[in-house]
């Protein structure tokens, strides 16, 4: 309706309209019974549940301005091959391998364990409401450390999008981003996923989506985090300025902090497989705590990628 001019002009005619009037019109375009329709656009319906369209239960807007339909959702439909994954492409993906291993936390190792034995436990009954929260300073090995954990327990990680196009997601997009990935992974085996980022989710409140009941953003996540239907590990820098009645509702709350020497170390031949570099230059790096495996990893990219060029490749 908001893309096709025609049809717009056309709705404008109506005015104003309440949700009755919305059921009403709909089904007649849509040739189905008030009541499918009604039940679609429900607060308890899949399309409200999963995020992809919403309505605004305010009285005063034209049809087109109460369906809230999930943002760059319409142009990948006229965009995409075809297939589910091309279509909601822009909202998650399925992560990259990890360059690490489990040996590279062994300085963690007891919350390493709980924590892969809490997600293989979740992901073997499937479980609802898992959520593990991991965070720490910039450049430490969170995702990694999401990475790994998921790979020693045979699932896939995928990640909650933050841009698109080099365009950032807002906070209510990738809220409802995260709310789509539930319902699509809930029909795959072995699924967790990867909500990164998220210091701006657990510091502000916003009202969410625009609907006559608007849950705030606390609540909203306080929902979501008790009836998740797919394991998720959540990821921040700094949780200082979250409300702890928040962060208790996760199972699990992991502070990873800078690795050790030697775990730095570990982590430099990890990276730095097949480049020429001097052992005594990793050794003195090494003795650098601020040197964190984020670090390392854009340092060795940088490296391979100089040499690729001086080879000719």
């Amino acid at each position: 309706l908001k893309e096709q001019r025609g049809l717009q002009e056309i709705i404008n005619l109506l005015g104003d309209t309440s949700v009755e009037s919305v059921v009403f019109i709909l089904s007649t375009i849509l040739n189905l019974s008030p009541h499918r329709t009604r039940k679609a656009l429900s607060k308890k319906g899949l399309l409200s549940r999963s995020g992809l369209l919403c309505i605004d239960r305010s009285i005063g807007y034209a049809v087109y301005d109460k369906l809230d339909l999930l943002d760059g959702l319409s142009e990948s439909l006229q965009e995409s091959e075809g297939t589910i994954d091309s279509l909601l492409s822009g909202y998650f993906t399925l992560v990259s391998p990890s360059v690490l291993t489990e040996e590279n936390y062994l300085y963690e190792k007891n919350y390493f364990t709980m924590i892969k034995d809490h997600l293989q436990r979740a992901c073997e009954r499937q479980d609802k409401g898992v959520n593990i929260l991991v965070y720490g300073p910039p450049g430490t090995g969170k995702t990694e450390f999401a990475k790994v954990v998921s790979e020693n327990i045979g699932c896939k990680l995928y990640e909650v999008k933050i841009e698109d196009d080099d365009e950032p997601f807002d906070n209510q997009k990738r809220l409802r981003a995260f709310q789509l990935v539930q319902q699509i992974l809930s029909r795959r085996k072995n699924a967790i996923i990867l909500f990164d980022e998220i210091d701006s989710l657990l510091s502000e409140s916003f009202s969410f989506f625009r609907d006559g009941n608007s849950l705030n953003l606390k609540s909203w996540i306080n929902k979501n985090l008790e009836n998740s239907l797919v394991p998720a590990i959540w990821i921040a820098n700094n949780i200082d300025f979250s409300e702890s009645a928040f962060i208790r509702r996760f199972d699990i709350v992991f502070h990873l902090g800078h690795p050790p020497r030697s775990t730095r170390l570990e982590i430099m031949n990890n990276y730095f497989h097949g480049i020429p570099i001097d052992r005594k230059w990793m050794v003195l790096l090494a003795d650098n705590k601020y040197i964190v495996p984020a670090v390392i990893a854009r340092a060795a990219n940088v490296i391979r990628s100089q040499s690729l060029k001086n080879s000719g490749g």
